[in-house]
């Protein structure tokens, strides 16, 4: 009983430094990115005025970003070093490392690929620390990722729903055990969350959860049209994925400045608001959605496609969930042109679910 009570004791310890760790990891990476992004890319070059400024950026950070990869992780993986899976604390530091030179570069993908398996390793780290059976390293680097979806949506509700996907992903049914030290983690990482004032990683206009007729209406035609969308970005993936072929047999720099030539040649195109994840771009677009008008929103939509499959498929590093939301914003705020009374906030979750059957089928979204 004494000895039940002990392991108990000492598991609640390390999820206590899991939710601590995960928390701290988000926030500061997110900040780093979001400070450096603002503080180059706009108030020092001011590329939302000076366009052409973005080819040093890209470049440079491209260069950069592709020696890293080359140095730590030649994968083909878009998520932190692929499947390496030995917890240490220099493999943490490399995915943090290599996936904040990604981002910096300008890749149109979301933190989440390279958070995801860093909160992970750091679970498992910490397993490894404190127990010597690889159950416990492996139950706490699932529950990394119950610490994380609490922090990117900042909601203790999410959290616990992302245990879910722990059970799912490791093919068990979630016990009752399961159920409780993750709702544990997702309470110490909401906590730690509020002391350290952290922010969510996405940026939504304000809204409610008032429905109406319209919405429910128009609904279905957002789902469909967020099936299409991501049908059509893995038709592109699969066309940029030729190129990556061919650049990953060049020599790391000539497949660095493909890349840069690829995702600049988009960005000229497409103007500041489909650049980076797209995250704090989403309140931008609808303040801009009267202005733009329909075919300026459409050609967003476009080319911000293009620049997701272009960096996922080429090597970036980084995920396609948050960029994904981006999109669903600019389908919602197309809409919104003709239906004014449209609830923003469920044409955001009809979009996403559209994205979510045709992901099922393309998987491209992983």
């Amino acid at each position: 009983m004494k000895a039940s009570l002990s392991a108990n004791a000492k598991l609640l310890f390390a999820i206590l430094l899991v939710g601590v760790g995960v928390a701290l990891t988000y926030t500061v990476f997110e900040q780093a990115i979001s400070l450096s992004l603002d503080l180059i890319w706009n108030n020092l070059l001011h590329t939302n005025t000076h366009r052409l400024l973005i080819l040093p950026l890209i470049f440079g950070f491209t260069l950069i970003f592709f020696w890293l990869r080359h140095t730590f992780d030649r994968s083909d993986k878009s998520e932190g070093l692929g499947s390496t899976s030995r917890p240490t604390l220099a493999n943490f530091g490399k995915i943090l490392l290599v996936g904040y030179f990604s981002l910096l570069a300008g890749a149109s993908l979301g933190p989440e690929a390279i958070l995801v398996p860093a909160s992970m390793l750091l679970g498992a780290y910490i397993g490894n620390s404190l127990f010597a059976r690889k159950q416990e390293t492996s139950f706490l680097a699932g529950m990394g990722i119950v610490a994380l979806f609490t922090a990117f949506f900042h909601s203790y509700i999410i959290g616990i729903l992302a245990i879910f996907l722990v059970a799912k992903q490791a093919k068990s049914k979630p016990t009752l055990s399961l159920l409780l030290f993750g709702a544990v983690t997702a309470g110490v990482t909401y906590l730690v969350l509020g002391v350290i004032d952290s922010k969510e990683a996405v940026t939504l206009p304000s809204y409610s959860w008032h429905i109406n007729l319209v919405t429910i209406l128009y609904s279905a035609l957002l789902i469909a049209s967020g099936y299409l969308l991501i049908r059509l970005l893995a038709v592109l993936d699969t066309l940029f994925g030729r190129v990556y072929i061919l650049a990953q047999k060049k020599s790391w720099w000539q497949h660095a400045i493909i890349a840069a030539i690829g995702l600049t040649t988009l960005y000229l195109l497409g103007g500041p608001l489909v650049q980076f994840t797209g995250n704090h771009s989403i309140v931008p677009l609808f303040e801009q959605s009267a202005t733009l008008g329909m075919l300026g929103i459409i050609w967003v939509i476009v080319i911000k496609v293009a620049a997701m499959a272009w960096s996922k498929a080429i090597g970036y590093r980084g995920g396609m969930i948050f960029p994904t939301i981006f999109l669903a914003a600019a389908l919602v705020a197309l809409l919104q042109l003709y239906v004014p009374s449209f609830n923003a906030i469920y044409g955001l979750i009809a979009v996403l679910i559209g994205a979510f059957i045709a992901n099922s089928k393309t998987g491209v979204l992983a």
